[in-house]
C-alpha cells in the first residue's frame, strides 16, 4: 500500500508571518492539529497546536507572535509513491507523528500515525519489531 492511498489530502498551510492567534483559529475551524509552514520557496517548517502552546504561550509569547518563532524547521517529508512502511520508519526514526507528503516541492497531503493505524496493515507487534512505530500508539 502506498502513502497516497491513506494520506489526508486536505492540507491547510500557514506562512511564517501568520500569528499564533491566526494559526490556532485556522486549526480550530478546520479541526486539524498541524499545518505546514510555507513561503514562496515551498515548505519551510511545520507547526502543531502543541507547538503553539508549549513553544509559544507557555513561554510568554502573545497571540501576535509569528509562527516562525514556534515552528519546527528541518521538515522530514515523504513521497505519495512511498510504501506505508517507509512512512512508518521515517516517523519512528525522526520521532514525528505526521509527515507532509510532497510531490516535488508541492504539498499534496499529510500522513499521520492515525492514518497508518487505520490501514490495519501495521500489526502492533510487527510495527514494534520492524519500525518502532508502535511506541506511538
Amino acid at each position: 500500500m502506498k502513502v497516497r492511498d491513506i494520506m489526508s489530502v486536505r492540507v491547510c498551510c500557514v506562512s511564517p508571518d501568520t500569528t499564533l492567534e491566526q494559526a490556532s483559529r485556522l486549526m480550530s475551524d478546520s479541526d486539524i492539529g498541524v499545518a505546514p509552514v510555507c513561503d514562496a520557496s515551498g515548505i519551510v517548517g511545520m507547526v502543531t497546536d502543541r507547538d503553539i502552546v508549549t513553544r509559544g504561550l507557555s513561554k510568554g509569547y502573545g497571540p501576535e507572535t509569528k509562527i516562525r518563532n514556534v515552528m519546527s524547521s528541518g521538515v522530514v517529508s515523504v513521497s505519495p509513491d512511498a510504501d506505508i512502511g517507509e512512512a512508518a520508519r521515517l516517523m519512528s526514526d525522526c520521532q514525528v507523528r505526521r509527515l507532509p507528503v510532497l510531490s516535488g516541492r508541492e504539498i499534496v497531503g499529510i500522513v499521520s500515525v492515525g492514518d497508518l493505524a487505520r490501514t490495519g496493515k501495521l500489526d502492533a507487534e510487527v510495527a514494534r519489531a520492524e519500525t518502532g512505530i508502535a511506541d506511538f500508539f
